[in-house]
C-alpha cells in the first residue's frame, strides 16, 4: 500500500515555520513546474502509463532500483505522488525541486501537514525511529 504526497508551490514562505498546518499560507495555483518535473523523471527512468482510453491522466511509474516505485501525476498546480517507495526518494526529488523553484512545498494530505525540506527529513527520522 502507499502513502501520498503532493508538491504544490507556495505564494510566500517567510513567516512560516515548518512544518505547518493547511491553511496556513496560501497557494500559487498555475506556476509549479510540472514539465520540468516530467522530463526530470522520464531521465531517471520513469515511464508514461496512458490511461486516456478510461477517461483517467496520464501518470508517471518511477521504478526506483533497491527503494521501491512513485507514481506521479499533476498539473501546473501540483504533482501528486503515490509512493511505494522509500521516502528519502521523495526527500531528494523534493531538494531538486527546490533548487528549481525555493516555495515549492510537500503535502501530506492525510494529515493535512506541509513540509519544507528539512522539516521532512526530521519528519522522516521520526517515523524510521518510532
Amino acid at each position: 500500500m502507499g502513502y501520498d504526497f503532493m508538491f504544490q508551490k507556495a505564494k510566500d514562505l517567510s513567516n512560516l515555520c515548518f512544518p505547518c498546518k493547511e491553511g496556513e499560507f496560501d497557494l500559487e495555483e498555475r506556476s509549479f513546474p510540472w514539465q520540468a518535473l516530467k522530463q526530470h523523471l522520464l531521465s531517471l527512468g520513469a515511464v508514461e502509463q496512458d490511461f486516456s482510453e478510461f477517461g483517467l491522466p496520464s501518470n508517471y511509474r518511477w521504478e526506483i532500483e533497491g527503494k521501491g516505485a512513485i507514481y506521479v501525476d499533476g498539473n501546473e498546480s501540483y504533482a501528486s505522488l503515490d509512493t511505494h517507495a522509500d521516502w528519502c526518494v521523495v526527500l531528494d526529488l523534493f531538494f531538486w525541486l527546490r533548487e528549481i523553484d525555493p516555495r515549492i512545498v510537500l503535502a501530506d494530505p492525510s494529515v493535512g501537514n506541509y513540509y519544507d525540506p528539512e522539516s521532512f527529513r526530521r519528519f522522516i527520522a521520526d517515523v524510521h525511529n518510532a
